[in-house]
């Protein structure tokens, strides 16, 4: 080798070495940037905003999943507008605020309502005892029925083709809720198609306040498939007829246990965003209330979160041609 060819070689190894500490470093810098958007954008979760009584602002929040076991003090929640810190008065929506109405699909074939049974049946023993619960199923709606009177419904039925679930949760949303907060979960078959009248009428009621659906999907053909009602839910579930019926249940209960009703007092005159935080000495997250919109601000889109993958991805792009050059190089 001349020795003109030692000098290129020697300079494209330290080009080679500076690029390769350069990627490290955007990877470094990467990876102390992704904490802070998983926790300030995505754990903390605002799914209903009652205007009604302004200033008086009232929010149902969502802590994050790993607090959502824990009974958070009133001094966990913190509100702010602008630079002003707002008295909130918190309360757990599963202490006694909270009616839970099951409704279940009947016009599905025989697996598919076992795996729906089994489901209902696992989320009943789940919740705790101090909420009420009202139960629907094309027209079964046991008045005044225990959780046993329930269980017994449930174990009895059979597929009922040609009935409409849709319907059916319209015609149980007619009845007044018992509680403060009423959480409607419609067990649901896939094969259905769109039911235009229930499913408006399922729509004019959940617009009012205080009222979510969680929808869990039973069978396979469930997958990809479109529901009109699926874009109101607070969770959608999905559950094979031969799947773990634990698992709608315990991701239902875990929303319920994480629900916590704010209320607080706006500043006088202002109609500034409120920034809603939750603390622990586990995490910290937050999310943004807007005042005069008719529904809460949506969380902030993840343009950062983006930015960060796209940027490790080139990174780690970069890095992956670097190390191929460096081979190639070595092996000349």
């Amino acid at each position: 080798m001349t020795r003109s060819a030692q000098d290129v070689r020697s300079r494209q190894r330290r080009a080679l070495a500076g690029a390769l500490a350069g990627a490290g470093a955007i990877l470094l810098a990467l990876a102390g940037a992704l904490p802070a958007v998983a926790v300030t954008s995505t754990t903390l979760r605002i799914i209903d905003v009652d205007r009604s009584g302004l200033p008086r602002l009232r929010v149902v929040a969502v802590a994050p999943p790993m607090l959502s076991a824990l009974n958070l003090p009133a001094g966990a929640f913190v509100a702010r507008q602008r630079s002003t810190d707002l008295p909130v008065s918190s309360t757990r929506v599963l202490d006694g605020h909270l009616q839970l109405l099951i409704v279940m699909d009947r016009a599905v074939p025989a697996d598919e309502l076992g795996a729906e049974q089994s489901a209902a049946v696992e989320l009943i023993r789940t919740i705790p005892t101090g909420v009420p619960i009202t139960f629907a199923a094309d027209g079964i709606v046991p008045a005044g029925a225990t959780r046993t009177d329930i269980l017994s419904t449930i174990a009895r039925l059979s597929p009922a083709a040609g009935t409409s679930v849709a319907n059916t949760t319209a015609d149980a949303l007619v009845a007044e809720p018992t509680a403060t907060r009423r959480a409607v979960v419609l067990f649901t078959g896939c094969a259905r198609a769109p039911d235009t009248f229930g499913d408006g009428q399922v729509r004019a009621s959940l617009a009012l306040d205080d009222q979510q659906l969680d929808i869990v999907r039973v069978g396979s053909s469930c997958t990809g498939h479109a529901d009109s009602l699926a874009a109101l839910a607070t969770t959608v579930t999905q559950l094979a007829p031969d799947g773990d019926a634990g698992a709608p249940a315990e991701a239902i209960a875990r929303e319920l246990e994480g629900e916590y009703l704010l209320t607080f007092s706006l500043t006088s005159g202002s109609a500034a965003p409120v920034t809603v935080t939750v603390q622990s000495d586990e995490v910290s997250a937050a999310q943004t209330v807007s005042v005069a919109e008719a529904s809460a601000a949506p969380a902030a889109k993840h343009g950062r979160t983006w930015w960060i993958a796209g940027g490790a991805i080139a990174a780690v792009a970069v890095l992956a041609g670097l190390g191929l050059w460096q081979h190639r190089l070595n092996t000349r």
